[in-house]
């Protein structure tokens, strides 16, 4: 009993110590390619998600908070909004860059002005949890850890897991009337408000008024556009309103959509490492006293796995930057041939000094586009072969230092002890940004003087 009490803390010990659970709130979620999920696996070391190793995931039900707003939009409005990068404000930002346009329209004798009104919800959910107690790993992950391979395990697992995921979600509507006057109606504004307060409850509404309202906005030209991000496909048709009536309806619709546990934009996750999970201490099953690994066995052994597995992480990233370097160039050379004398005065192919492409990311930005020259400096013969020489190095001393591990025991020395692993730490995959902008390359337009 003492023993296995002394087993006890030291477990306790070393999460306490060397591995606790954090919460990552920041840019690394703004990737959408992605899809995190609770239980699945995640490397710190190299930011990327890994398998679900659990076969049922049982969870917590979330919490909701929930904002609205209804302001309205001067001229002048973006020194208000340009100054704040988070995603939910850079969203917003967009929809009204993209929507709020002109003012005022028509010459001097029959000029309109317009007005604009901004309406926002906003929905986050938070303690969407695992519950580790009730959820199962799968059969596979337990085999692994079984059989005693844990490098096995966290290389499929990830070193530590999505215990809880946080999420947001938004519904923008922006309605534009107008008037005569430059002045805004106050009185219209006020009953316009006064319907919207509806989003929330239902009652009954009087048809002659119904009429009425309906009446004025045809006179004043309301217009609404609505964007969202984060609802779930649920109702999703009924999402397209034509008047002030059905537009209540769709904000009700889009607030029912948000609630959702599984929808939404994530914006933090909290993870959990491996080692502190009691499933995958008693799956390992080291029974006898002098297997029982001590504090500093289980901080080699937790280390010196993440180092095996972010070498296979970073061998996979400079291969892939080498491969799209690669099928950029073929892609390049295939699609937009250059230019060449066909005779009789026909040319055939394209002038790379004047062949622009777009940015991918951005492609109606004509200033981020690329002519086809530069955008060859970035991925020819040279650049791949910089690429390759870097991985086959790195390949090198990756290998010594993982013989080196595996000699000295996984959980005996730790990988700081080998210089050559010390020298593979400082190896970082160096983003290519080129390559995500501009391949495969889409043709734009041609540059004239």
């Amino acid at each position: 009993m003492r023993n296995s009490l002394v087993f006890l803390l030291s477990f306790m010990l070393a999460g306490q110590v060397y591995a606790s659970s954090r919460v990552i709130k920041d840019n690394r979620l703004d990737d959408r390619g992605r899809t995190p999920s609770l239980g699945r696996g995640y490397s710190v070391t190299t930011n990327t998600l890994q398998s679900l190793c659990y076969k049922s995931v049982d969870v917590t039900v979330p919490s909701y908070d929930l904002r609205y707003t209804f302001k309205e939009i001067e001229e002048g409005w973006e020194s208000h909004h340009s100054y704040d990068v988070s995603t939910t404000a850079s969203y917003s930002y967009w929809f009204l860059k993209a929507n709020v346009t002109a003012h005022a329209s028509g010459s001097a004798d029959s000029k309109k002005f317009y007005h604009y009104i901004y309406a926002k919800i906003d929905l986050d959910s938070y303690y969407n949890s695992l519950n580790e107690a009730t959820s199962e790993m799968s059969d596979s992950a337990v085999k692994l850890l079984e059989d005693k391979d844990v490098v096995g395990f966290f290389d499929a697992c990830g070193p530590y897991y999505v215990r809880s995921i946080g999420r947001h979600s938004s519904f923008l509507a922006l309605l534009r009337y107008s008037t005569e006057e430059d002045k805004r109606d106050a009185t219209y504004e006020a009953n316009l408000h006064a319907e919207l307060k509806g989003f929330f409850g239902s009652g009954s509404v009087d048809v002659k008024s119904k009429v009425e309202d309906s009446s004025t906005h045809q006179k004043k030209e309301l217009n609404i556009t609505i964007w969202a991000q984060g609802l779930g496909k649920d109702k999703l048709a009924n999402l397209i309103p034509t008047d002030i009536e059905s537009f209540k309806k769709t904000v009700q619709e889009s607030i029912l959509t948000m609630q959702d546990a599984n929808t939404g934009i994530i914006t933090s996750l909290e993870i959990v490492p491996w080692i502190e999970n009691t499933d995958f201490q008693q799956h390992l099953k080291l029974e006898k006293e002098e297997n029982r690994l001590k504090y500093q066995e289980k901080k080699n052994l937790m280390g010196n796995s993440e180092i095996i597995a972010e070498i296979d992480r970073i061998d996979r990233g400079q291969m892939d930057t080498y491969y799209k370097m690669k099928n950029c160039e073929n892609y390049l050379n295939e699609e937009f041939p250059k230019k060449e004398d066909g005779g009789n005065g026909r040319t055939f192919g394209y002038d790379w000094a004047t062949t622009l492409v777009k940015d991918i990311a951005e492609p109606g930005n004509e200033k981020k586009e690329m002519d086809l020259n530069t955008l060859y400096g970035f991925v020819n013969k040279d650049k791949q072969d910089a690429i390759f020489d870097e991985n086959m190095a790195f390949i090198g001393l990756a290998t010594k230092c993982v013989d080196n591990i595996h000699s000295g025991g996984i959980s005996q020395k730790h990988y700081r002890e080998y210089s050559e692993c010390l020298e593979l730490k400082k190896t970082v995959v160096d983003p290519h940004l080129v390559l995500d902008h501009y391949c495969m390359p889409e043709f734009a337009r041609i540059k004239t003087e």
